[in-house]
């Protein structure tokens, strides 16, 4: 292949340029959808693998639950040689920073002991490694929260002042460490001492009423209370399961409670992929394989598209190019001569599209981002590995479109190929349509997955939970004086026209992932459950309106005996229990019915409900709708009481929301893409289009000379299209069936797989399809039948 023919493949792609760009941008934004993803799945894929000891480090796991008690990680130290460390952290949902007089709520708060350090891979950016966490005040913070409250100060040796349950505590600064990267599941803004956690704990318990003082408790040797996660680091030579035994025989030997769950040491870079079937993972960042696994199989669609559409348009104009190859064979052009010029012809454009593809992923980043509240980057894919897979898919994708001109058109006779028989035949109308019912399934697929989706999540949304969360408003107390007077703001808000009810509760209250664990041996069995408790204010089940069964609901006086509780029906039915029966040394004074406190993924298990009558730290509020002037109001009456008060609320429906928030993501994703693989389609087909009509001008002149009609003449062309959906439509539902099916195992209370959606995606692809074949048909048939004929 000579200078000439370079030139001329150039030239030949300029005059086309309609095909040209269709091919160049088509296949870049196939290409760009795949990168984007790429980027995702390698950013996701790479958590946690950053620390130099992650081969060796271990999260204890017990049974399903990921909390274990502190003298369980004590016990593990001295009976079993090979762990060589480990810590022990305690997180907290958020705290109240005091700074010149405002205060400021603050998450990712952790309790940890001192070797967390050394076991992770913290870069220290000021103070002294080894002196970190020596005391009970001690703190280091990251570099985010130094700039923010210390700009251009040093922080190390300064005071911090946090409230932690109404508590004003100082911490003094003893180290600044590097922001934690994306690609962590851990991500604290603070640390302190782990003794700290032992101090919230009792403060909790004394708070609701559990303990009569505040005395601290001896965790050190506590086996009771499962509320720390518990990491190990191995000897290099350990074997897990053998570890797993022996710390599963430590457990049987020192639990009281001979609870059946067996140790399981869970790889800390499993932490991020593989933690969602156990409990109470909230302190660390947690995703679904099988949404990563979801992601991919939608890259992979749209590329394939893309692709498709490539070797269509690549191969629609055949018959516009076998009489060059033609007159090429007659000049003595050997066949490797043809071959040559036809690849590099379609890897030439297939190498441009990386242009667009690079536009396409810097134009999206941003938004891809904001959708995953991620901090995603090219740089993830500049890295060989990564560039030679895509270089070698489109690559692949010039090859794949240049091998038809190439390899079989080549062959054929000048003759032949003159009268254009011996190129245009049967097998290549099959191929072609092969092409086009592939891409049109992947469209398919893609289109009932997303309204699938979007059924499930309204229907989660929707759902008949058991209690009323409208119009119900939640209020943190995080100011003394407030808490102090938050009977007398319930009785200001109730004289009010917009507040039905007002309850004072814990910050506990449904649905929410924060619960107490209970243990229960039932007296039959002898087995041991873990129960889960709630907290709830006295009236907070009425303003959540869930039914009292049996029994009465918390008053003024039996609320009063903390061993008074309630439970609901599931609770009932697993330990055949009533009224006046006990669970756990409760005395079971109410039954409600069953109601979602986890989100519609976990079916209604069993819980028992607390009561506090004191120390309050949530406020319940049930408007008439009017929610805005209900909190102006609130604003108001705080402001007099403290007027330092940080006002923070949500709305109840807002944190179900929450529960969905993984969906809501995916049906976002899935929504872009769909609309990208749309517009792909329509791309792919208008070029595939316009050069097939190119070729039958002649006929459909032809046709019109011999008294066929307008719309004989379009539905000559709709019955090839519509043949083409209807084989893709076959084919796609029950793949998207099963897919949707699997899917849909993530939920235990979960929508119909309805005949209707089917339906409406094979009328939409449909009519997507004849609009875009319609206007270049119309204006095929519409033309001079003189005109058609001069063509060729």
């Amino acid at each position: 292949m000579n200078s000439l023919d370079i030139k001329y493949t150039i030239r030949q792609l300029i005059r086309k340029k309609y095909y040209t760009l269709l091919n160049v941008f088509g296949l870049g934004i196939g290409l760009g959808c795949a990168m984007l993803m790429a980027i995702y799945l390698i950013h996701e894929f790479s958590f946690d693998r950053y620390h130099s000891k992650a081969p060796v480090l271990y999260r204890v796991v017990n049974g399903k639950s990921c909390t274990t008690p502190y003298g369980m990680g004590e016990a593990f130290r001295k009976e079993t040689p090979e762990i060589l460390n480990l810590f022990r952290i305690y997180g907290l949902d958020e705290v109240e920073i005091i700074k010149n007089e405002e205060s400021f709520t603050e998450k990712s708060f952790f309790m940890a002991d001192s070797s967390i350090f050394s076991m992770l891979d913290f870069e220290i950016t000021a103070g002294n490694r080894n002196a970190l966490l020596n005391q009970l005040n001690d703190i280091t913070i990251s570099e985010k929260i130094a700039r923010k409250y210390f700009p251009g100060e040093n922080p190390i040796g300064q005071s911090l002042k946090i409230r932690i349950m109404s508590n004003d505590l100082l911490f003094n600064i003893t180290g600044v460490y590097k922001d934690f990267p994306s690609y962590s599941s851990l991500q604290a803004d603070f640390i302190t001492h782990i003794g700290n956690a032992f101090n919230f704990l009792q403060d909790i318990k004394y708070s609701l009423g559990f303990t009569d003082g505040k005395k601290i408790i001896d965790y050190t040797n506590d086996w009771k209370d499962d509320d720390f996660m518990t990491f190990i680091q191995l000897s290099p030579f350990a074997d897990k399961n053998d570890v797993s035994q022996k710390c599963s025989k430590i457990c049987q030997n020192n639990r009281k409670e001979k609870i059946v769950a067996e140790i399981y040491l869970q790889p800390f870079t499993d932490i991020y992929l593989h933690s969602n079937e156990y409990n109470n993972i909230d302190s660390f960042k947690v995703n679904q394989l099988k949404s990563l696994e979801i992601f991919l199989a939608i890259g992979l669609l749209i590329l394939l598209i893309a692709c498709i559409n490539f070797i269509l348009i690549s191969n629609a104009d055949t018959d516009l190019s076998i009489a060059e190859i033609a007159c090429r064979k007659v000049n003595g052009a050997s066949r490797i001569q043809i071959i040559t010029i036809s690849l590099f012809k379609t890897c030439f454009v297939a190498f441009l599209s990386l242009i667009p593809a690079l536009l396409f992923v810097n134009l999206t980043l941003p938004v891809f981002n904001n959708l995953f509240q991620k901090e995603l980057t090219v740089s993830l894919i500049m890295k060989w590995p990564y560039l030679i897979s895509f270089f070698s898919i489109t690559l692949i994708t010039g090859i794949v479109a240049g091998i038809y001109l190439g390899f079989y058109v080549s062959g054929v006779s000048p003759t032949k190929l003159f009268h254009n028989r011996g190129a245009s035949g049967r097998n290549n109308g099959n191929l072609k349509g092969s092409l086009v019912i592939i891409q049109f399934i992947a469209f398919i697929l893609l289109v009932t997955c997303f309204m699938f989706m979007q059924k499930q999540y309204d229907y989660s949304l929707k759902k008949d939970l058991g209690l009323n969360t409208k119009n119900v408003l939640v209020v943190w107390l995080n100011n003394n004086d407030v808490i102090k007077n938050a009977q007398v703001i319930c009785n200001k808000l109730i004289e009010g026209p917009n507040v039905q009810s007002c309850v004072l509760t814990s910050f506990m209250t449904p649905p929410t992932d924060n619960i107490l664990n209970i243990q229960h041996r039932d007296k039959e069995t002898g087995n041991v459950y873990k129960l889960e408790g709630l907290v709830f204010g006295i009236g907070e089940l009425e303003l959540l309106r869930i039914p009292i069964i049996k029994g009465e609901s918390f008053t003024q006086t039996n609320a009063i005996d903390r061993n008074n509780i309630i439970i609901n029906e599931a609770t009932a039915k697993l330990f055949k229990v009533g009224i006046g029966n006990n669970i756990a040394d409760f005395k079971i004074i109410g039954i409600v019915s069953n109601f979602h406190f986890h989100s519609i993924h976990q079916p209604v298990g069993a819980i028992i409900i607390f009561s506090q009558v004191s120390n309050c730290t949530n406020l319940l509020i049930k408007s008439n709708g009017n929610n805005a002037e209900v909190q102006k109001h609130l604003k108001e009456i705080c402001k007099t009481i403290a007027p330092g008060y940080t006002y923070e609320n949500e709305m109840l429906e807002d944190r179900i929301a929450q529960f969905y928030i993984r969906e809501e993501k995916q049906i976002g994703t899935i929504a872009f893409f769909s609309v990208i693989a749309l517009a792909l389609s329509i791309m792919g087909l208008l070029g595939f289009v316009s050069i097939n009509l190119g070729k039958r001008t002649k006929e459909i002149g032809i046709r019109k000379i011999n008294g066929a009609k307008l719309s004989e003449i379009l539905q000559m062309f709709y019955i090839q299209y519509i043949r083409w959906i209807i084989m893709a439509f076959i084919i796609a539902c029950p793949i998207a069936w099963y897919a949707m099916y699997k899917w849909l195992q993530n939920f235990a209370y979960k929508t119909e797989l309805s005949w209707w959606v089917f339906v409406v995606t094979g009328i939409l692809t449909l009519l997507i399809v004849l609009l875009t074949v319609s206007w270049q048909s119309w204006r095929a048939a519409t033309r001079n039948p003189v005109e058609a004929l001069r063509y060729e």
